[in-house]
C-alpha cells in the first residue's frame, strides 16, 4: 500500500540522515 511505501521512504531518509 501507499502508506507502507511512505513509511519505507521515511525510514530510508532517517537512516540516510543518521
Amino acid at each position: 500500500i501507499a502508506l507502507n511505501d511512505n513509511f519505507v521512504k521515511l525510514v530510508s531518509w532517517y537512516d540516510n540522515k543518521y
